[in-house]
C-alpha cells in the first residue's frame, strides 16, 4: 500500500501539473526541494504520475502545452458565419456551387474547407429522395381508403401484398417468386448457403421450404404487417400524400 503524500508535495506536484510541467520535470523539482530543505519524504515517479492522472479526471480539459497546437484555420468567424448561413438559406445548393459562388463564398474558400465548416456545425449532406408523383384524384383515392381500413387490426393477415422478384442461383434456370414485401433479401440469403447446384423445381422446393420455417422471416411478415395501422394514420394526416420515411 503506498504511503500517504503530504498536503505539501502533493500541493508542489499539482501545482507543476497546472503550469504544463511534465511528470520528469516535478520530479527534479521535488529532488531539489528535498536537497535544501533537508526533507525526508521520498517522493516516486509513480506517485507523482497517479496524481497527475488524478487530477486530469477530476479537471478534464486539454493541457496548456496542446492548446495551441496544430494547423491555423483559414477562416475567420465572420467567414464561417457567412458559409453556415448561405446554407441554411439555400439547403439543396450543392457544395461545388457554393465554391464557385462569389457572392455566397467571397473569400474563395475550397470544397473541403467548407466541407469542414458545414461539418464542425453539424450541417450534413442528404440527398433528396425521388418520389413518385402523384395526382390529385390519386391523393382523393389514397384518403378514402386510409379512411375505410383505419379500423382494421387481423384483417392485415388476410391480404398478400408481393413484391416480384427474379431469384438466380449460378447459371440454373430462373423461377418468378412473389414474396411478401421486403422478404425476399432472406431468401437470397438462404440461397447463399447452397453448396450445389439444383435445377428449377428442387430450388423452389428449396426455397418454399425456407420461406415457411425461417424465424427471421416470419418476425419480418410480424412486423410489416403490425406497422399498417400507423402508415394508414399517416396517411389521413398527409391527407394522401406519400409517406417518406
Amino acid at each position: 500500500m503506498p504511503r500517504a503524500t503530504s498536503p505539501f508535495t502533493r500541493g508542489i506536484i499539482i501545482s507543476n501539473k497546472e503550469s504544463g510541467k511534465t511528470i520528469n520535470e516535478c520530479y527534479n523539482q521535488l529532488s531539489l526541494i528535498k536537497e535544501k530543505q533537508k526533507v525526508s519524504e521520498v517522493c516516486s515517479l509513480d506517485t507523482i504520475r497517479r496524481i497527475y492522472k488524478s487530477w486530469d479526471e477530476q479537471n478534464p480539459q486539454i493541457e496548456p502545452q496542446y492548446q495551441n497546437c496544430g494547423r491555423k484555420k483559414k477562416y475567420d468567424e465572420q467567414q464561417e458565419s457567412q458559409i453556415v448561413n448561405s446554407v441554411k438559406k439555400q439547403p439543396s445548393q450543392s457544395l461545388r456551387k457554393l465554391e464557385q459562388n462569389t457572392d455566397d463564398n467571397p473569400s474563395n474558400l475550397s470544397y473541403s474547407t467548407i466541407r469542414n465548416i458545414l461539418k464542425d456545425n453539424n450541417l450534413n449532406a442528404y440527398r433528396i429522395p425521388t418520389i413518385q408523383r402523384i395526382t390529385e384524384p390519386q391523393k382523393q383515392k389514397r384518403l378514402q381508403f386510409a379512411r375505410d381500413v383505419r379500423r382494421w387490426t387481423n384483417k392485415w393477415k388476410s391480404i398478400l401484398f408481393t413484391d416480384e422478384v427474379i431469384l438466380k442461383q449460378g447459371k440454373i434456370g430462373s423461377k418468378f417468386l412473389c414474396p411478401i414485401e421486403r422478404v425476399w433479401s432472406y431468401l437470397k440469403d438462404e440461397m447463399n448457403t447452397l453448396k450445389e447446384d439444383l435445377d428449377e423445381a428442387s430450388l423452389f422446393k428449396f426455397l418454399q421450404n425456407a420461406f415457411l420455417n425461417s424465424k427471421k422471416i416470419k418476425l419480418a411478415i410480424n412486423r410489416m404487417y403490425q406497422s399498417f395501422p400507423e402508415k394508414i394514420s399517416k396517411v389521413i394526416t398527409l391527407k394522401g400524400n406519400q409517406i417518406i420515411d
